[in-house]
C-alpha cells in the first residue's frame, strides 16, 4: 500500500486545521519537514492525535510512581511537609535568637577594653551571615534529595 502523502497547507485545508496549529503539532510530535515537503499521513496522525505509545507509557510512569508513594507513605517513611518544618522552626529559631544575642552578649568577653568595638564587629558579623545562611538554604533546598 502507497502511503498517503500531502504538503502542509494541503493537510491543513483538508482536515479543517490552521497550518500554524498543524505546524506546532508536527514540530511537538518531532516530525522534520521543510515547507514544502510532502507530510506522511501517519505524522500527521500522531501530530493531531498524540503518540497513543507515549502516552500509555507516561501513563504506566504515573501508575509506579503513585504505587510508590503509597508504598513509602504506609512503610512509614514519608514524613508530612508541614511537620517538618515545624521541627526545623523549632530547632533553626533557637539558633537564630542566639545568634542574634551573640554581639551582646559575647563583646565584653571578644574585648574586654573596648565591648562596644567588639560588638559592632560581631553585630556586622552576623547581619552579614544570616543572609548568607537564607541563600545557602534556599539553594540546599532547591536541589532534590536522595533516599539512602
Amino acid at each position: 500500500m502507497k502511503p498517503i502523502k500531502a504538503t502542509l497547507n494541503q493537510w491543513s485545508q483538508n482536515i479543517g486545521i490552521d497550518a500554524k496549529t498543524l505546524t506546532r503539532r508536527l514540530v511537538k510530535a518531532n516530525v522534520k519537514f521543510k515547507p514544502h515537503d510532502t507530510i506522511g499521513a501517519k505524522d500527521v496522525f500522531t501530530a493531531i492525535t498524540g503518540d497513543i505509545h507515549s502516552a500509555r507509557a507516561r501513563e504506566c510512569t504515573a501508575r509506579a510512581e503513585l504505587l510508590e508513594l503509597k508504598k513509602t507513605e504506609q512503610e512509614g517513611r514519608t514524613i508530612d511537609v508541614e511537620d517538618m518544618q515545624k521541627v526545623l522552626r523549632d530547632i533553626l529559631l533557637p539558633v537564630r535568637q542566639r545568634l542574634l544575642a551573640l554581639p551582646s552578649e559575647a563583646a565584653h568577653l571578644c574585648n574586654p577594653a573596648d565591648p562596644q568595638f567588639a560588638r559592632a564587629a560581631l553585630l556586622e558579623w552576623v547581619d552579614r551571615s544570616l543572609p548568607i545562611i537564607r541563600e545557602e538554604a534556599r539553594k540546599n533546598d532547591s536541589q532534590p534529595t536522595t533516599e539512602k
